[in-house]
């Protein structure tokens, strides 16, 4: 599975009166609108640990949002700080993601964010999507994105696997995975609140955390949107590439679209398969 944490703030339409500390809290997230009438702020989220050619390859395909991206790495993780700042993506540093030993406690590192931007009065009602460091938002799906309710937790219909290099060069997937409603780690929309839920840090893998998180609304949404998955299946624990063996740019992520990818109900000659994951 993803090994990133993402974080993108969409700047409103119109002008913001905030306190000191909020502005500067909000400075990394202006530029992006994704509707030119929309007031609502929209926020991404993404953890990324040693998977640099994975986010390399997310972040130059999510270019048009990458200036209001924050990626969650730990401190050791030299390399994926520094294709963030590439990218002119912002990077929070946490310790949260091996505390006493864990694996990969992605939650606790996501938590640290989302108790940071739920106590700020200002961004009541924004958006925040929660993403991995292999996923790239098409302009339908971003352009299409609702106003949650409180309570609801909001989930795409679908996502494009682009295995190969061929598949990114043809812009024709090798498979489509429809959701079939189930709980998914790689994007959870919700509504900012005070009150809205928080991850919890108890858990030692990425999956835990991710379906026990959807756990915590009243509802669960189906968007009829589609998003792009790069590259092959991840590890479900979440980061499993030792700090020596990171590694480079893959074909896979190397590869750049001739043309923007989407991610289509169905592709003749496709696959669809249907899953919980």
């Amino acid at each position: 599975m993803l090994r990133a944490i993402l974080l993108c703030l969409a700047a409103p339409a119109f002008s913001l009166s905030v306190s000191v500390d909020e502005r500067s809290e909000l400075h990394a997230y202006r530029g992006f609108t994704h509707k030119e009438d929309d007031s609502v702020m929209t926020f991404v989220i993404l953890v990324s640990e040693y998977q640099s050619d994975t986010l390399h390859a997310s972040l130059r395909c999510n270019a048009e949002i990458a200036g209001n991206i924050k990626v969650i790495t730990s401190p050791a993780d030299v390399k994926t700080q520094e294709v963030a700042r590439q990218h002119g993506v912002r990077v929070h540093l946490t310790d949260a993601l091996h505390d006493e030993g864990a694996h990969f406690n992605k939650g606790g590192a996501i938590r640290e964010v989302q108790m940071q931007l739920h106590s700020l009065p200002r961004l009541e009602g924004a958006r925040i999507i929660l993403t991995d460091d292999d996923i790239c938002f098409p302009a339908e799906a971003w352009n299409n994105l609702p106003d949650p309710q409180p309570g609801e937790i909001l989930t795409p219909d679908r996502r494009c696997i682009f295995s190969t290099p061929e598949n990114i060069l043809q812009g024709r997937p090798s498979e489509i995975r429809h959701s079939q409603g189930s709980p998914l780690g790689y994007f959870q929309l919700y509504r900012l609140s005070s009150d809205a839920p928080l991850y919890s840090d108890k858990f030692t893998t990425a999956g835990e955390s991710d379906m026990d998180y959807a756990k915590l609304f009243t509802s669960r949404v189906i968007l009829d949107i589609g998003l792009v998955h790069f590259g092959a299946d991840h590890h479900w624990d979440g980061q499993s590439n030792a700090p020596d063996s990171q590694p480079g740019s893959s074909e896979v992520f190397s590869v750049i679209p001739p043309q923007p990818l989407g991610c289509p109900k169905h592709v003749d000659g496709v696959p669809d398969n249907f899953t919980s994951h």
